[in-house]
């Protein structure tokens, strides 16, 4: 899995049933996120930016998925539609 970084409206990692990490945007949260593979660990490396737009503070987080588990992430994303574009199209 490898993504640049990109702006989602929310991440979830679960581990069979149990639900490991979760992110949501919010009216005063930005949710960034971004994936590589890391050779050094053998793992998959997810990286998440959770910036406050009022307070400009920032954490950044790091996960380390082993390849070795089974994890099921979802990523929220709605793409920016501009209508008028899209009925000159039709």
């Amino acid at each position: 899995m490898k993504f640049k970084k990109r702006q989602v409206d929310s991440i979830r990692i679960m581990k069979g049933r149990e639900s490991v990490y979760l992110a949501e945007k919010t009216a005063n949260t930005l949710v960034t996120v971004f994936a590589h593979e890391d050779d050094e660990t053998n793992c998959q490396l997810l990286g998440i930016e959770l910036v406050n737009t009022k307070t400009g503070e920032v954490i950044t987080q790091r996960i380390n998925l082993p390849v070795t588990d089974m994890y099921i992430v979802s990523v929220k994303e709605i793409l920016d539609v501009e209508t008028g574009v899209l009925n000159q199209m039709l």
